[in-house]
């Protein structure tokens, strides 16, 4: 159409038909762009959604991978820790059964025990010295040379196992026996020095691991210590239930344990005399 005629042909549309027109042209448009839009908005949302979800599946599928592998641990360390519960406390009941053998070898010597408190020693270790028959008659009445074949090895091995309280009072009952033996062996080899035993450390010993000794050893001494063992016994009997009831050491208990351990120790030279010192001692000065 020439450009001269576009005005005259435009001026005869009427304007209300136009602007209706130009409107529905314009909403038609912006419909299809709208719903082009969504479409590709649509699948744009879908695509993400479908890759959510596959991620969603990967992710609680590792979430199940690593609870599986992690009941697998705590099976596997529970397992362990139980085998290694189980072993521990055989071990432990081997080691009371250590120790309370050593105990039950130890009381063998009870009546040396009881006929040495009956014995005035100071007296006796001089009447030793310079006469043989009296020397016989203390060995036939109180014989001591098994001494040197007493073997408490098992029970040494048992102490990592056994409460320090149970290592504490079996080392007390140890230290009161051997100091009986150990005062035998003094008369009856005819030594002679009765100073080689330390008896006030005993009786701090005594009455470190039995409080309520202290009265009687005020009162004699080093004599009569045997009374204390079958109530030593008893103790060590509450100490082996009480490891497998739970009980935990108070720190007084512990200082108490160490305490009747360190006068275990300084007494321990008492267990080196044997019948053969006072041989050794006389052959000597001969």
């Amino acid at each position: 159409m020439d450009q001269w005629l576009q005005p005259l042909f435009l001026s005869s549309i009427p304007t209300g038909l136009l602007a209706a027109g130009l409107w529905l042209a314009k909403n038609l448009i912006l419909t299809r762009l709208s719903k082009s839009v969504e479409y590709e908005f649509n699948e744009k949302i879908e695509a993400v959604r479908s890759e959510f979800r596959e991620k969603e599946e990967l992710l609680r599928a590792d979430i199940r991978r690593r609870e599986a592998e992690l009941a697998a641990l705590r099976s596997g360390a529970m397992s362990a820790l139980e085998s290694r519960q189980i072993a521990l406390d055989k071990r432990r009941l081997e080691a009371i059964d250590q120790v309370w053998s050593a105990v039950i070898e130890l009381s063998r010597r009870k009546g040396v025990c009881g006929f040495m408190s009956a014995l005035n020693f100071d007296v006796a270790t001089k009447a030793s010295v310079d006469n043989e028959q009296f020397r016989d008659a203390m060995r036939a009445i109180s014989p001591v040379d098994d001494v040197r074949k007493l073997d408490l090895s098992d029970a040494r091995q048992a102490r990592p196992y056994v409460t320090p309280m149970v290592w504490a009072l079996f080392s007390a009952y140890e230290s009161i026996v051997l100091h009986a033996l150990a005062k035998a062996t003094i008369i009856q080899s005819g030594i002679g020095e009765p100073e080689m035993l330390d008896r006030t450390r005993v009786q701090e010993l005594l009455v470190a691991a039995l409080p309520q000794a202290r009265e009687y050893v005020e009162q004699y001494g080093d004599s009569g210590l045997h009374h204390w063992l079958d109530i030593l016994e008893n103790a060590l009997l509450a100490q082996f239930s009480e490891m497998f009831t739970g009980g935990q050491a108070d720190e007084e208990g512990l200082a108490r344990a160490a305490h009747i351990l360190a006068l275990s120790k300084k007494l321990a030279p008492a267990a080196s005399i044997t019948p053969d010192a006072g041989r050794t001692i006389q052959e000597s000065s001969e």
